[in-house]
């Protein structure tokens, strides 16, 4: 039963404390808890029913009025806050003249160079390169000499029609100029009397004065391939092609027969093969 009476007091007191304006702050009591309850004899003022509700203050009584002192703090502080705002705005009309003003002109020329300065490009950063001395060598190896190994001098003796030694120990005769006949005497081109021994000696010479890359040039450009005019009957390997030998001599191309044209170029038959085309 006490504790009961103490929660509607501290209900009481809850209500006078918030600012509610001047109305009346009437508990209604629930049916359920307080039915068949009697509450202790306090002097809480008028006697409250389950009807009870908020009604307007009109009396002189200070009976259940609210306390006014919170809001009285609230409105107080809000008008101190008011006076410090008022304070602190400055009016745009007013402003400080300083006694001695500053060149204006100097400060814009700095301002001119310090943007002149900012918008220079930043050199990327360059690594400095190391150089170092070269090394010494102090070994006590051969130095390498390709130009005389055995090898490398037939290679080179070969390819100037020189005489040379083989890798196998044959010595091996220079290149010399055809004299005799170029081609049998049945040929019908008739090779040997279309060149003389000078101009035999003048296409020799000159095609061994070139290089093995202006040498294999010169074959392939000389030797032409065609189709074959007439093929035998019951033969088992037909002639895919025919080919024809010609000879540059005074700006003129000469036609000649396979054997006239090894002769004349002291070539193999195994160079010929390579040239053809199958």
């Amino acid at each position: 039963m006490e504790t009961e009476t103490n929660s509607l007091i501290l209900r009481k007191i809850k209500y006078d404390q918030c600012d509610i304006g001047p109305y009346k702050v009437v508990i209604q009591n629930n049916k359920k808890n307080l039915g068949n309850l009697h509450p202790v004899e306090l002097d809480l003022g008028p006697d409250l029913s389950d009807t009870d509700s908020i009604e307007p203050f009109e009396g002189s009584s200070d009976e259940y009025r609210p306390d006014d002192s919170f809001s009285e703090s609230i409105n107080s502080n809000n008008l101190e806050s008011e006076e410090l705002e008022r304070t602190n705005e400055v009016s745009e009309d007013l402003f400080i003249v300083p006694e001695s003003l500053p060149d204006i002109e100097k400060d814009v020329h700095r301002l001119d160079e310090t943007a002149e300065i900012n918008h220079q490009p930043i050199p990327p950063n360059i690594r400095k390169k190391k150089y170092f001395s070269p090394k010494i060598k102090t070994s006590k190896k051969r130095k390498r000499k390709p130009e005389q190994w055995v090898k490398r001098k037939a290679a080179l003796s070969r390819e100037k029609g020189q005489s040379y030694k083989s890798y196998k120990g044959e010595d091996i005769a220079a290149k010399s100029v055809a004299m005799g006949n170029l081609c049998p005497d049945k040929c019908r081109l008739k090779c040997s009397d279309k060149f003389t021994i000078e101009q035999r000696e003048n296409i020799m010479f000159s095609f061994y004065k070139l290089d093995i890359n202006g040498k294999n040039a010169l074959l392939f450009n000389s030797i032409r391939s065609s189709s074959p005019g007439r093929k035998r009957k019951g033969a088992t390997n037909h002639k895919t092609a025919t080919y024809q030998y010609f000879l540059t001599l005074e700006k003129k191309q000469t036609l000649v027969c396979k054997r006239a044209f090894i002769s004349l170029y002291q070539i193999s038959k195994k160079k010929m093969k390579s040239f053809k085309i199958k």
